[in-house]
């Protein structure tokens, strides 16, 4: 069973008051301007492995430099969007990052989830703690009613952590999104609030 936000950890750890929901792995937060060297140093050590999975950035944006950090902090927290850093409980170390994108109100209530994690912290639970946190979020505070992540169907990794958090299989979709300068077909996978089971 997870921490609840306001438990209070056995030690003090950089960031985790300002965490917006916590596991027993991580705790997502939103950037700050202080995590740009880390962030940085994240992303740039890890550009081989994560490169393949991203798009190609727009003319002007480094997405392993300043540029991309700035862009994070832009986002963090819009009308349409939240950024998170993904943190390690036991001593606040950024692991990754969750994005929700696309927040639509109204009549859908909806988002699509966006995610990553460094090359060293691959295969230790992060990201599907991540995203079972994220969902909680999604469907507490902020209200949501449906949750979307689309991935390459080559990316059984990431197929792993929306199996494990909870999401079902919805389709295909063909040539979704352009992908390191090809158009890429996307499984499309998803959960509404009253399938999701909170643990995921």
């Amino acid at each position: 069973m997870m921490d609840q936000v306001d438990a209070k950890p056995k030690k003090k750890v950089p960031g985790r008051k300002d965490a917006v929901a916590a596991g027993k792995l991580v705790f997502l937060r939103m950037p700050r301007k202080a995590d740009r060297a880390e962030y940085i140093r994240l992303r740039q050590a890890s550009r081989k492995f994560l490169e393949r999975w991203e798009p190609i950035p727009r003319a002007g944006l480094d997405p392993w430099g300043d540029s991309g950090f700035d862009l994070e902090l832009e986002m963090r927290e819009t009308p349409r969007t939240r950024r998170f850093l993904v943190c390690r409980v036991t001593d606040g170390v950024i692991v990754g990052r969750l994005s929700m994108s696309g927040i639509e109100r109204g009549i859908q209530q909806t988002c699509h989830f966006g995610y990553w994690v460094g090359a060293e912290h691959a295969r230790q639970g992060y990201t599907t703690e991540a995203v079972r946190l994220g969902l909680r979020y999604a469907f507490g505070p902020m209200g949501l009613h449906r949750v979307e992540a689309n991935l390459i169907p080559e990316n059984e990794a990431s197929r792993g952590v929306v199996v494990k958090a909870g999401l079902k299989l919805e389709g295909y979709s063909p040539r979704y999104l352009k992908i390191r300068g090809r158009w890429r077909d996307h499984e499309r996978w998803a959960v509404v609030k009253e399938e999701w089971k909170v643990g995921g």
